[in-house]
């Protein structure tokens, strides 16, 4: 999606949650969704793009409703751009986000992995010089999910098939990984069972 398209989806956006739109606020656990937007009179294509976006941001704001909503729009925007580009589904990083940040944006681990998908700078600073761009604020909405879900696709290609692998790599480091398996002879841990078990609650 280039820039044009998508300010022009950001407006429509905003202007349905601002104008056109039936909004219907439930306030239940400190959550706030927005549902039953009225897609009619949009093209195919922008419709789909415009149900997928709200879908994912209802997710990130039930992850964390304490977002601000421009954030949760960003987040959710950068979610569905990068899993488009890089063949990961949204249902997966939004499960790793919570898992891992909480969505909370300025997340940071004992161990000093930073954002929402908890990068360490080290590894945030490799997956940058692959992609051929300089990274310079790790909690940035856009960097951080570009770089986590390019890493997520990255291990995919190294342990095709075994989506346990996947994660456990993504949490431990492929390093961590070989490690894991010595000790306990699979790829399956806590971490990547727990990951895939609430897969569920974030599919559409």
């Amino acid at each position: 999606m280039n820039d044009v398209r998508f300010y022009i989806l950001l407006s429509i956006f905003l202007l349905i949650v601002l104008f056109c739109v039936q909004i219907y606020l439930q306030e239940q656990n400190s959550k706030l969704l927005l549902i039953n937007l009225p897609l009619k009179t949009m093209d195919k294509a922008l419709e789909e793009e415009v149900r997928e976006l709200q879908w994912v941001f209802n997710q990130v704001v039930k992850g964390n409703a304490r977002l601000k909503s421009d954030d949760a729009f960003f987040i959710s925007r950068a979610i569905l751009k990068y899993c488009k580009d890089y063949n990961v589904h949204p249902s997966l990083v939004l499960s790793i986000i919570q898992q891992e940040s909480g969505f909370n944006i300025e997340a940071v681990s004992p161990k000093g992995a930073l954002g929402l998908m908890q990068l360490m700078p080290g590894t945030a600073y490799a997956l940058s010089q692959q992609m051929g761009f300089e990274v310079n604020d790790l909690y940035d909405i856009d960097t951080n999910i570009r770089l986590g879900v390019y890493y997520l696709k990255c291990l995919a290609e190294i342990y095709p098939g075994d989506e346990h692998a996947v994660l456990t790599a993504y949490n431990r480091g492929p390093t961590g990984l070989e490690r894991f398996v010595q000790r306990h002879g699979s790829t399956k841990s806590s971490y990547s069972r727990e990951i895939l078990g609430t897969l569920e609650q974030h599919s559409q």
